[in-house]
């Protein structure tokens, strides 16, 4: 699917279990968002390199490769284009959300996850003001230094 034709955010939901991948889909979408779903790792990175999302929503415990490593070569991949990175995961131990902001995840949501709550990050998210924000703060995604604001991505 591609999103360009689609209002709201562009979301990659990247989620093994099938039943849980299409719940969160039908919930984004009726949200307005444009959303594809990937079911393994490797499938969410090319995914993701081949049409940029706004955000990945990323379990964990992807098959292939885990959802720390995806979100790294996501981020490697886009480089400096702001991309919001959420785990959505059954990982909850202080240890896995160190491992998920080293990877560059930005929120770590432990399953069952709020779908209001959900719904209203989504809402208020805005790439170019987290684009500024975090030039502002001297930061690209995933915690690299960040380029210039003048050659910041539109």
């Amino acid at each position: 699917m591609d999103y360009s034709d689609r209002p709201g955010l562009r979301v990659l939901v990247a989620e093994d279990n099938y039943d849980a991948a299409e719940t969160l889909a039908r919930l984004l979408r009726r949200g307005g968002h444009a959303v594809r779903v990937a079911t393994d790792g490797h499938q969410a990175v090319a995914d993701a390199l081949d049409d940029p999302p706004d955000v990945v929503l990323v379990d964990i415990g992807l098959p292939r490769l885990d959802g720390w490593e995806v979100a790294r070569r996501i981020q490697k991949g886009l480089g400096q284009r702001p991309c919001l990175m959420i785990a959505v995961t059954g990982y909850d131990h202080a240890d896995d959300r160190v491992r998920s902001r080293q990877a560059g995840i930005h929120l770590h949501l432990t399953k069952p996850v709020d779908p209001g709550a959900l719904g209203t990050l989504l809402d208020h998210y805005d790439p170019p003001a987290l684009w500024t924000a975090v030039v502002s703060a001297g930061q690209g995604p995933g915690g690299r230094p960040a380029s210039p604001a003048g050659s910041a991505p539109a």
